[in-house]
């Protein structure tokens, strides 16, 4: 069955040597998301040499601060340069240091818009920010084809509410470890028309004794996930909602299309 890996960063320098293997991969298509104007010629290059790439573009709240004035202005024109690309990852953190949260919604809200007028999948990150998200979705239009919240990771008791508002939930590798109980809780109570599965690579590894592919970065000594961990995404969620994992992978599919829709390129 195809498998997407509905959130990575497969243009990170950490991943640049294992990308030949990576295309060898059973997975049928990533969605690959820039951080900063400065990446996205990266993600761009990536997906016009290899065809299950689907691009995204955006600005990550953590690198906000060095921003160009121009980010906006750039950013609209390398969306009109690739039809049938996403928008993300943009969002709202309250977890990092010196978080200006009104410069966050800004910046969110001129993704938002664009996303609505452009109508493009949006991808939308956020930590300890749920409160403030919600604020921010109450007061805007809300996209028709909804939109994801990838490696969601906020309260269960949110997920009826944000449903209403479009919103799908992408299940991170990293949730498989002991510590995250609470993040695979509000998994098994979604409804799974909402759900995808994600790597986040070369970020949020899955804890060891599921890791497939275990793989360092030599600069840092840090744990890099492999995108091929994704399977164990897939199976890991399978078991938890007890679902067969065929039966699965066909609603994680359907899903995908629902919210991104066919490639404008006639790619499936």
């Amino acid at each position: 069955m195809p498998l997407t890996d509905a959130h990575c960063h497969l243009q990170a320098p950490e991943l640049a040597g294992v990308l030949p293997e990576v295309w060898k991969c059973d997975i049928t298509r990533w969605v690959v998301n820039g951080l900063h104007p400065s990446d996205w010629p990266q993600v761009a290059a990536l997906a016009r040499s290899q065809p299950r790439v689907r691009p995204c573009f955006g600005l990550h709240p953590w690198y906000l601060k060095d921003r160009p004035a121009t980010w906006l202005e750039e950013l609209e024109g390398i969306v009109s340069e690739h039809p049938g690309c996403g928008l993300g990852e943009f969002g709202l953190d309250r977890w990092m240091q010196d978080a200006d949260v009104a410069d966050q919604l800004s910046v969110f809200k001129a993704h938002w818009h664009l996303g609505l007028q452009r109508d493009l999948p949006m991808t939308v990150h956020c930590l300890k920010a749920w409160g403030a998200l919600q604020e921010a979705l109450e007061a805007m239009p809300l996209p028709q084809r909804g939109f994801l919240l990838h490696a969601y990771g906020g309260p269960v008791e949110m997920v009826a509410g944000l449903v209403r508002r479009g919103a799908y939930f992408s299940f991170s590798t990293s949730f498989l470890a002991a510590n995250r109980s609470a993040k695979r809780a509000a998994f098994q109570q979604m409804p799974l028309d909402r759900v995808l599965i994600e790597t986040d690579a070369p970020s949020m590894a899955p804890p060891s004794e599921c890791n497939a592919f275990p793989m360092t970065d030599p600069a840092t000594g840090r744990t890099v996930n492999h995108p091929a961990n994704l399977r164990a995404a897939a199976a890991s969620l399978a078991e938890l909602r007890g679902v067969p994992a065929l039966e699965l992978e066909g609603i994680l599919e359907d899903n995908f299309h629902r919210w991104w829709g066919r490639d404008r390129r006639g790619i499936v």
